[in-house]
């Protein structure tokens, strides 16, 4: 079994980080139960950056839908598959 494990320095130092909107996209079997993605989560809220999750995750988590709000960045939690198809879904936002 594989373990979660990612870098989380851009979310610790915000000194560098001047993202007002970050979109989050799970795959969920990767990401059982949210963990990952609520911690990711709760480091934006820390420091005041708005998010917006896939459609998919609208009804599991709180928050707005990537699309209401447009994202500066999409962090992708899943592997090369979940990384692929936000990659089609979302290109042509910019």
């Amino acid at each position: 079994m594989q373990k979660n494990v990612y870098n989380h320095t851009i979310l610790e130092n915000n000194e560098n980080v001047n993202m007002k909107t970050i979109g989050i996209f799970t795959n969920e079997q990767k990401d059982p139960g949210f963990q990952l993605t609520k911690k990711i989560c709760a480091a934006l809220e820390k420091r005041k950056i708005e998010y917006c999750f896939d459609e998919s995750l609208m009804g599991k988590l709180n928050g707005q839908e990537i699309g209401d709000i447009i994202p500066e960045l999409i962090i992708v939690l899943g592997g090369d598959g979940t990384m692929l198809s936000a990659a089609r879904k979302y290109a042509a936002m910019g």
